[in-house]
């Protein structure tokens, strides 16, 4: 995304308590974000002035393949030792492309 595709982020406040609706707001547009969530008195008591606002972010990717030992990467693949046989050794898996991944992010922002 370039800076020019940039939105306004759309709150989530109203989805607050709603468990469901807030998994959905996130599955759908990837954040939720609580504009108003901090009691603006919390924030005076800290010394501060404006408002503060809280987004979360929860991203998942999964890569499952079961012939990346056989398919493409055989090219890539050597034997050990200068051996005759068809035993190839594979690095530990170092090349296998299967990974399953959570990212889960969040942020406060203070605007004064």
């Amino acid at each position: 995304m370039t800076i020019s595709q940039t939105t306004e982020l759309r709150d989530s406040r109203s989805l607050f308590g709603d468990g469901k609706a807030l998994r959905a707001m996130i599955a759908e547009e990837g954040y939720v974000f609580l504009r108003g969530l901090i009691d603006p008195a919390f924030v005076t008591s800290l010394g501060m002035k404006g408002e503060v606002s809280l987004r979360f972010r929860y991203a998942w990717e999964r890569n499952s393949v079961t012939n990346w030992n056989t398919d493409l990467m055989q090219a890539y693949m050597f034997q050990t030792l200068g051996q005759a046989q068809v035993a190839y050794y594979q690095a530990t898996a170092a090349t296998n492309p299967n990974y399953n991944v959570h990212l889960i992010g969040g942020s406060v922002a203070w605007a004064w």
